[in-house]
């Protein structure tokens, strides 16, 4: 999966984080495929900006301004990171190990 990180997107993305009044931090460099087990402090990251993440993919799957195929992308992300499993194996992930 390829989320751009361009000024737009960082723009929006921090928006969100205002929004929702949380901090974002930085993944880094995802070495590996399987970026769940690329780096501790790449899930820290994505967990600690998790509702600011959740709320930009929301309101880019629903944006008028989207195109369908982008739009279909950020829906695939807001069911991924509402699936139950994901939030339990990410949560044990960073939290247990």
């Amino acid at each position: 999966m390829h989320y751009s990180m361009a000024p737009k997107t960082q723009r929006e993305l921090g928006e969100c984080a205002m929004e929702v009044e949380t901090q974002l931090y930085r993944i880094g460099r995802i070495v590996d495929v399987r970026w769940v087990a690329s780096s501790c402090r790449s899930v820290k990251a994505v967990w600690q900006s998790y509702p600011a993440l959740l709320l930009h993919f929301s309101k880019k799957a629903h944006a008028a301004s989207t195109d369908a195929r982008e739009r279909s992308k950020f829906s695939g992300l807001v069911k991924k990171f509402q699936n139950p499993v994901f939030l339990k194996k990410t949560w044990v992930d960073v939290w247990c190990t």
